[in-house]
Parts: structure tokens; C-alpha cells; sequence
């Protein structure tokens, strides 16, 4: 049956399984959910043995021991920490993504420079000194706004400008192209020294080489990937790889704003103090919603219930 059918049906099994155990949870009689249990089990563990060679043979032979590496490195951080806290995976699928993007993007635009029109050696040259000022920019961003909010518009800009940049593409007239292209890479190196910062506050200590680590490999498949989407726009259209540069990074953009921020904040040690600070960031929420809705018609003896109540919660 080949391997995209067997691992579709073994991973929808073992979820459909895993859903029908629900019911059973709160049940006296226990064979029904041991048993569900169980198939849910057998499901994924052959999935787990197809998946390897599904992706052994997916990855073309130049990339194929780093794609399947860092793939099997990111599915270990899953495993190692799934049991313990599921806000802290939600950031390692993201960050992973992110940085991953990130690589693409920038390294997609250096080397797209030839195909922007007029000198190649002035846009090479340009490509690089839009550098300088954008990485002395980050230190400023970074101590005034923060770390998601400047990323954030970083990804947005950088994406937005590589799709302006797409109506230019076939006109005699050079110098917008090559503008619009160089605020994009102006853009996303911004990014590209924020999200290092970034990645390494949010992950707790006890995890944090292996997190930065394993997301930064998977950051270089995209760079290793970026040549080809170069070449892409050879055998296609010129403007297929700045649409895919734009579409990827407004996409990361967003994509970030799923993440907390962390400028002020203190850095967690353990994965228990990730967990509690995101229940105490749901309780600080509270407590301020609470005290937001207080005005001068409670009286001085509201207000103090008020408080009260916030404190308790």
C-alpha cells in the first residue's frame, strides 16, 4: 500500500482511538478504555515505523541525513517534553517554524540580488550594507519595545516589501525593485538578530541548548533550501520567489504573535516555571480586568472588596 496510506490510516487510528477512550475515563469498568488504549498504541507505533522511511525517501540525497537529523532532533524535544507542559511544545513548533522561515528568506534574498535588474555588484554590495544599520537598529528595538512586537513588524515589513516588489519585476524601470528589495532584506535581518534573543528567553534553561539548538538546524534547511527557490524562478516566473519570500514571512509574522513576551520578564529555569508562568499571567489578567472595572460609584469600601477578590483570584 505504499507509505502515505498506511501512515494517514495508522495516525487517524491511533487519534479516533484516543478520542473514543473520552467517554470511558470516568467509567468503573475498565476494559473498554485499556483496550482503546492499546489500539491507539499499536496505531502510532506504526506510524512511528513507517515515518522514517517515508521521510528518508522524501528528502532529495544532497539534504537527506540533515532533513531527516533535524526532523528526528525536533520529534525527540516533542517527546521529551509532551508529558510535562504543552505551552512550552507550542513554542518549540513555532520557534522551529520561525526560524526556519527566517533562514529562507534571508539567505533567499542575498542570493536573489542577480535576478533584481540593473548592476549585480552594486545590489550584492546594497544587500549587504542594509545589514549594518539594521542589526544597530535591533538594539535599540529591543531594549525600547521588546522582543515579539518588534519581530513581529520585522516579518511584516519584510514580507509586505518582497510582495510589492512582485509588479516590478517586469518593468524597464529598476530602482523601485531594487528598493523594495532591499527594505525586505533590511527587514529581515532585523529579524534575523532579534529571534536568537528571542528563542533563548523563552526557552528554560534546563532545555535551552537543545531548543536553540535543534530549531536552529531546522533554520538551516531553509537556507540550504533557498538556492533552489532561486533557481525556481528560472524555470517558472521571476516573481514566483518573492511571492514565496512575502507569503512565508507575513505568514511568520502572525505566526509570532502566538508567542509571550519576554523583555522584563524573568527567564525560566525549569519547564515547571514555564507552566506557572503562564498560570500567572491568566491570574494577572484577572486581577486586572477586575480592578479596570472599578470607578468611583463602589465607594471606598467596594473598591477594597474589589481588591480583595482580584488577590484572592
Amino acid at each position: 500500500y505504499g507509505r502515505r496510506l498506511p501512515l494517514t490510516a495508522a495516525m487517524l487510528g491511533g487519534g479516533i482511538a484516543c478520542l473514543l477512550t473520552i467517554p470511558f475515563m470516568t467509567s468503573a469498568v475498565v476494559w473498554p478504555r485499556v483496550t482503546l488504549a492499546m489500539v491507539g498504541k499499536f496505531c502510532v507505533t506504526c506510524s512511528f515505523g513507517i515515518i522514517y522511511v517515508y521521510s528518508a525517501e522524501i528528502y532529495p540525497t544532497v539534504v537527506r541525513n540533515v532533513g531527516v537529523g533535524s526532523s528526528s532532533m525536533v520529534g525527540r524535544m516533542g517527546s521529551i517534553l509532551a508529558p510535562f507542559v504543552k505551552e512550552l511544545v507550542l513554542h518549540i513548533y513555532f520557534l522551529t517554524a520561525i526560524l526556519f522561515v527566517n533562514a529562507f528568506i534571508y539567505y533567499g534574498l542575498s542570493l536573489n540580488t542577480n535576478n533584481l535588474g540593473g548592476n549585480p555588484f552594486i545590489n550584492f554590495l546594497m544587500a549587504g550594507a542594509v545589514e549594518f544599520p539594521a542589526y544597530a537598529l535591533c538594539i535599540y528595538l529591543l531594549k525600547k519595545y521588546g522582543r515579539r512586537l518588534p519581530l513581529t513588524a520585522a516579518m511584516l515589513g519584510g514580507g509586505i516589501a518582497c510582495l510589492l516588489t512582485i509588479p516590478f519585476m517586469t518593468s524597464a524601470v529598476v530602482w523601485p525593485r531594487v528598493t523594495l528589495a532591499m527594505v525586505g532584506k533590511f527587514c529581515v535581518t532585523c529579524s534575523f538578530g532579534i529571534i536568537y534573543v528571542y528563542s533563548a528567553e523563552i526557552y528554560p534553561t534546563v532545555v535551552r541548548n537543545v531548543g536553540v539548538g535543534s530549531s536552529s538546524m531546522v533554520g538551516r534547511m531553509g537556507s540550504i533550501l533557498a538556492p533552489f527557490v532561486k533557481e525556481l524562478g528560472i524555470y517558472t516566473h521571476v516573481t514566483v520567489p518573492l511571492a514565496i519570500f512575502g507569503i512565508l514571512s507575513v505568514t511568520d509574522g502572525l505566526l509570532i504573535l502566538f508567542l509571550p513576551e519576554t523583555n522584563g520578564k524573568e527567564i525560566p529555569d525549569t519547564i515547571d516555571d514555564v507552566e506557572r508562568s503562564k498560570s500567572d499571567t491568566n491570574t494577572s489578567s484577572c486581577v486586572m480586568s477586575l480592578n479596570s472595572s472599578m470607578d468611583g460609584s463602589y465607594g471606598a469600601e467596594g473598591e477594597r472588596d474589589l481588591k480583595s477578590m482580584g488577590t484572592s483570584i
